[in-house]
């Protein structure tokens, strides 16, 4: 286990991945470090492989799901390496999947997500930094 580099304040400090409670209603624009293929548990009792998408601003990666990894390939085209260095903006979008609300983070071209509601902060005014998540 990792230590952290911060006193935590927040229980969500110790989450490893982003969620979408994490965002808070609000879009962030990102620089996408790396991406990482890793070990993950989509739930109870299954595990899988999944790319993990990791920012310079924000030590908390992003599981990459198939929607995403869509979009990914409709902005930067089919070459992982292509989208490294590239800024995407992310926004929690609450959907209802199998009968139950979830808040899933999906991927927009930097600067195109729509805002949820009129006073929505977006990235360009709000830089995102780990105190942010």
């Amino acid at each position: 286990m990792t230590t952290p580099t911060h006193k935590p304040a927040k229980w969500s400090d110790f989450d490893r991945y982003l969620k979408g409670d994490h965002l808070q209603g609000k879009t962030f624009t990102l620089t996408i470090a790396r991406v990482e293929v890793e070990e993950t548990h989509p739930r109870p009792t299954m595990t899988q492989l999944s790319p993990v998408l990791y920012f310079r601003e924000t030590s908390k990666g992003l599981i990459c799901s198939p929607t995403n990894q869509d979009k990914l390939t409709k902005i930067f085209g089919d070459d992982i390496a292509a989208c490294i260095g590239q800024r995407v903006t992310l926004k929690a979008e609450p959907r209802r999947v199998a009968g139950r609300d979830t808040l899933p983070i999906y991927i927009y071209p930097a600067g195109d997500a729509k805002p949820a509601a009129p006073d929505t902060t977006s990235a360009d005014e709000t830089p995102a930094t780990v105190d942010d998540f």
